[in-house]
């Protein structure tokens, strides 16, 4: 009979740092937001009646951007 040591078993762990993987996931997230505010703004200008009030517009627009504030668009 063959004698067998008794090895206690240890798990293995790997950790990784997932900082720079974050940032870089939130950069493209953001970017592709302003693409697409972009986007969408742009379409707005093309589509345009004429009869609608373009500084408004602006305006409104300037404000999604730096959120609650007064804006004047002149």
């Amino acid at each position: 009979m063959k004698y067998k040591e008794k090895t206690k078993k240890k798990p293995i762990e790997q950790y990784s740092d997932i900082t720079d993987y974050k940032k870089t996931e939130g950069s493209e997230r953001e970017y592709i937001s302003e693409m697409k505010f972009l986007a969408d703004t742009a379409m707005d200008f093309v589509e345009f009646p004429p009869e609608k009030d373009i500084f408004q517009y602006i305006g409104e627009k300037v404000q999604e951007i730096i959120g609650n504030a007064i804006v004047y668009v002149i």
